[in-house]
C-alpha cells in the first residue's frame, strides 16, 4: 500500500479563511450562501438557538489558505562605527521580513461590548453611514440571527480571517552610541591614563510596515505585551 503525498509546514504557518469567502458588499460576515460557504438552520436549544451548517469539516477546511509563516525568512542586522579624531559613533540596526503574525480581532463583531476600550479600529467598520469602512460591521441577533448563532458557536472563523494577520517587516535601531575619549594632554595633566564619556540610546527607534494600533511590532500578537522598553545611559570611564 503506497504513502499519499504530503505538504509539510512548520509549526508556525499561517492559515487564514479569506474575508472574501464571508465578507459580503455591505461587510456583514454572512455564511449563507448556496455555493462555498455555509448553508445554515436554526433550531431552539435550551434557552437559545444552535446553529447547524450542511458544509462538512472537508469542506471547511478547504476554506483555509496557507500565507506565509511568523518565522520571518529574512532576518539580519548592519553593525558600524565610525571615528574622527577623539570622537566615535556606534550604529546597531536589525531588521526582520517577510513574515505573518496573527493577532487578536480588536473588537467583538456579535458581543459587542460598548463599556470595554477597544482601539481605533472600531472606527473602520462598516456601517450605513460609512459604507467604505473595511471591517466587518457589528451582527445583532435581531437582525441576523442566523450569522449570529452560528458565529457565537463558530467564533473561531472571525478569530482566523485574513483581516487579521498582519505583515512582519521592521527595522530597528537597537544601539547607538556616542562617545568621546578626552585628549591625552588633558587626562595627564590631571593624573589620569585616560578618560571617555559616552550617550548610550538602546530601542530608540523602530520603522515597520502594518503595526497601526500596536505599541510594538515584536509583540503584535499579544495587545497586552508592552513594547520593548527605550533606555538612554550616559557612562563616565576614568583610567589611572
Amino acid at each position: 500500500m503506497g504513502l499519499l503525498p504530503t505538504e509539510c509546514f512548520n509549526i508556525k504557518s499561517q492559515f487564514v479563511p479569506g474575508s472574501a469567502k464571508y465578507l459580503e458588499d455591505d461587510k456583514f460576515l454572512s455564511c449563507v450562501s448556496a455555493t462555498d460557504k455555509h448553508s445554515l438552520e436554526k433550531r431552539p436549544f435550551g434557552l437559545g438557538f444552535t446553529v447547524n451548517s450542511d458544509v462538512t469539516p472537508a469542506e471547511e477546511r478547504s476554506f483555509y489558505s496557507y500565507i506565509g509563516s511568523q518565522d520571518t525568512p529574512y532576518t539580519g542586522g548592519l553593525i558600524n562605527t565610525f571615528s574622527y579624531k577623539n570622537w566615535e559613533l556606534t550604529a546597531n540596526l536589525s531588521f526582520n521580513l517577510g513574515g505573518y503574525v496573527r493577532t487578536t480581532p480588536s473588537y467583538n463583531f456579535i458581543n459587542f461590548d460598548r463599556g470595554q476600550n477597544v482601539n481605533s479600529d472600531i472606527l473602520d467598520r462598516w456601517t450605513p453611514e460609512n459604507t467604505d469602512g473595511r471591517l466587518p460591521a457589528l451582527i445583532t441577533s435581531e437582525k441576523r440571527a442566523d450569522e449570529y448563532y452560528w458565529y457565537d458557536q463558530k467564533s473561531e472563523i472571525y478569530k482566523n480571517l485574513d483581516i487579521w494577520v498582519k505583515k512582519l517587516n521592521y527595522f530597528r535601531l537597537q544601539n547607538l552610541r556616542l562617545g568621546y575619549r578626552l585628549p591625552e594632554k588633558m587626562t595627564k595633566s590631571l593624573g589620569m591614563g585616560s578618560a571617555s564619556v559616552a550617550i548610550e540610546g538602546r530601542n530608540l527607534l523602530v520603522f515597520g510596515s502594518s503595526y497601526k494600533n500596536f505599541l510594538d511590532p515584536e509583540s503584535m500578537y499579544n495587545p497586552y505585551a508592552p513594547p520593548i522598553p527605550k533606555s538612554i545611559t550616559f557612562s563616565l570611564n576614568l583610567n589611572f
